[in-house]
């Protein structure tokens, strides 16, 4: 199962506590992961059931606002990467909103959230790595091959 092959290659890679079914802010999240590294990094994974186009995504854009408040809000660095499982594949017009949920440099102070989305049917990981600064370039490139190597295992 994609969800078990995620959870391994996270704890292959160090990241503590994945857990399943995890509530945050009254969402619960299919998989859930911390890291510490610099700053305290968590991944939220969610799945839709549909295609994802643009008014599915709706959904998932009041989720990511809800994480990026709940990250901003903390008294130092949090970084949040909200994980959508596209189970049934993703249209182009959601895949080219990936950027504008990525970093600034007010996120880079301050934390927030980053968006990555999994065409699961596609195998195809979408999530824009920053190039600066580079711990943040570094944990956002780690992740996402992550995601990708459990991706690439059959399930």
């Amino acid at each position: 199962m994609l969800i078990g092959n995620l959870a391994r290659q996270l704890t292959n890679d160090k990241w503590e506590e994945p857990k399943r079914n995890n509530v945050i802010e009254g969402i619960t999240f299919d998989l859930y992961a911390t890291r510490h590294h610099i700053s305290f990094w968590q991944a939220c994974f969610t799945s839709s059931q549909e295609f994802l186009d643009q008014e599915t995504f709706q959904r998932f854009e009041r989720i990511y606002k809800i994480l990026n408040e709940k990250a901003r809000s903390w008294t130092w660095a949090n970084f949040t990467v909200l994980v959508v499982l596209a189970l049934k594949g993703v249209s182009q017009d959601v895949t080219r909103k990936v950027d504008k949920y990525s970093a600034g440099m007010a996120f880079t102070k301050a934390g927030g959230c980053l968006l990555c989305i999994v065409d699961v049917l596609g195998k195809v990981v979408h999530m824009k790595t920053p190039s600066l600064p580079i711990p943040l370039h570094v944990i956002s490139k780690e992740f996402k091959d992550t995601v990708n190597r459990a991706l690439a295992i059959p399930w």
